[in-house]
């Protein structure tokens, strides 16, 4: 039987989305006037996999690059 949160040994993939709080939303629409928003979507995707801010900021830095305006 498939588990709900994606199966598998890679314990990545059993992360179930979770939403972001307020504080979180808040420090991301600081965060978007110096991005994109491609690095902005990478970085809430990779939040809502249970990533810290300053780790899905690198992910997205890596990913999408800075994308400074």
């Amino acid at each position: 039987m498939p588990s709900q949160y994606g199966g598998g040994s890679n314990p990545k993939m059993m992360m179930k989305s979770m939403k972001l709080t307020k504080t979180q939303m808040k420090k991301l629409e600081d965060h978007a006037k110096m991005h994109t928003m491609k690095h902005m979507r990478s970085m809430k995707k990779h939040m809502e996999k249970g990533m810290s801010f300053s780790q899905a900021h690198t992910a997205a830095m890596k990913k999408v690059g800075n994308g400074k305006k």
